[in-house]
């Protein structure tokens, strides 16, 4: 095992997420006016909720189409012998006509909407704001591919969700940079411990940020363009930290990798990371979730259901294990194994900060971890030597007894991050 690993075995510490406190840190719905409802507001997002209604009702209908043509299709069951479901592809196009009108009339409409957009969507309250993120996290890949507006564009942002520019000032030090997991935002880092955190670095001189970012696109995606965001905002001329938890540490990873792979300036101020119950070498759930999905293609009678477990994004898919590279999420795309030989290397020029947690004894604790990352994976360290994390300049804490979300907000965290991290 490579670096220092440290243990804290005291009961959980976390405090509850403040939803009073995201009342008051939240700024009002603005679809709310003087009348009590912005129209505009409200038509956009029923603009946008709508194409994505349609949408989906065309992937329902092909899914039907497809079952309909399977069974017709089937010999002894339909003087239709064309084609054997067991010799060749079914598609829905195989299907009668009616159901290709049906389905070509949902894409149509949706198409229709999709020229005739009001605009951006406004999410500025922050029950739609999660509900946004959710669902991006979901299927984040297919909105942003087909156009809809629910799709999130990648920004920084503060804590009431506005887009923040560079606000340094002669007394700024440094920047940290806060980034969500999957089919979260900013919102799920708000809580008490978090925000005494923020106060300290503040206090310390540090210009805080948070990442919000459309979980749903592959990891290399969002690593790829947090890389050239933070080369666009011009974040190389001050020491930068960076504060991942879960699928964010992995986008933390996929940006460093292609900052080096680009000679983009920002990577040689980055001088700390840290990873928060990151799924370095991936997560079972996803693994049994595309086990299943496989499964359910072995006979064509039900092989069309794949369609509804392909629902989840390519984020999702990523986190099997914790692909951060184009090439091995298209290699991935094809096998159900683990399709590299070598781990990509952290940046050698940073300190790297690894905090992973159990719900359980220390007799079973990597087995099921924090419920949803094992605690081998969240440290990096893997059976076989070629797979493990290393760098010159690393940390491992291991604490006991907390869940995978409940890392957000324990203070054990917050300990630990004012312990390893220098600013």
């Amino acid at each position: 095992m490579n670096g220092n690993r440290s243990h804290h075995n005291e009961k959980p510490q976390f405090d509850k997420t403040l939803e009073q406190a995201q009342l008051e840190e939240s700024p009002p719905d603005s679809s709310k006016g003087r009348t009590g409802y912005d129209w505009k507001s409200l038509a956009t997002r029923a603009h946008a909720l709508t194409h994505l209604g349609l949408r989906s009702a065309g992937e329902v209908s092909r899914l039907v189409a497809e079952m309909h043509a399977t069974i017709s299709s089937t010999p002894g069951l339909s003087l239709n012998l064309k084609r054997n479901p067991f010799q060749g592809q079914i598609r829905s196009t195989d299907a009668p006509l009616p159901y290709q009108i049906v389905s070509g009339t949902f894409d149509w409409l949706s198409q229709l909407m999709e020229a005739t957009s009001p605009g951006e969507v406004d999410f500025a309250d922050s029950r739609w704001r999660r509900m946004r993120s959710a669902l991006n996290g979901i299927t984040g890949d297919k909105l942003e591919h087909w156009h809809n507006k629910l799709a999130i564009q990648m920004a920084f942002v503060d804590l009431h969700g506005h887009k923040m520019a560079d606000s340094k000032t002669a007394s700024t030090k440094g920047r940290v940079l806060f980034l969500h997991g999957l089919c979260h935002s900013e919102l799920d880092w708000l809580s008490r411990s978090h925000i005494r955190y923020v106060r300290q670095l503040e206090e310390a001189g540090q210009q805080v940020i948070w990442l919000r970012y459309n979980s749903g696109l592959n990891i290399y995606q969002n690593g790829n363009r947090l890389a050239d965001l933070l080369e666009l905002n011009g974040m190389g001329d001050l020491p930068l930290t960076l504060i991942g938890h879960s699928m964010g540490g992995l986008v933390i990873r996929s940006a460093c990798l292609h900052a080096q792979n680009t000679n983009q300036r920002w990577l040689d101020s980055l001088s700390q990371a840290a990873y928060i119950g990151t799924p370095h070498l991936g997560a079972p759930l996803e693994r049994a979730g595309n086990l299943a999905n496989s499964l359910i293609q072995i006979t064509p009678y039900v092989k069309p259901f794949a369609r509804l477990g392909n629902i989840r994004s390519q984020g999702i898919r990523d986190l099997r294990f914790g692909y951060i590279t184009e090439a091995e999420a298209m290699a991935g795309e094809s096998s159900r194994k683990d399709v590299r030989t070598m781990i990509e290397p952290l940046h050698p020029g940073s300190r790297h900060l690894f905090i992973a947690s159990d719900l359980t004894t220390p007799a079973g604790y990597d087995l099921i971890g924090d419920g949803l990352v094992p605690v081998s994976s969240a440290l990096g360290e893997h059976r076989s030597e070629h797979m493990n994390l290393t760098a010159p300049d690393m940390e491992k804490v291991f604490i006991e007894h907390l869940d995978h979300i409940a890392m957000l907000r324990d203070t054990r965290v917050y300990k630990t991050l004012e312990k390893h991290l220098s600013f």
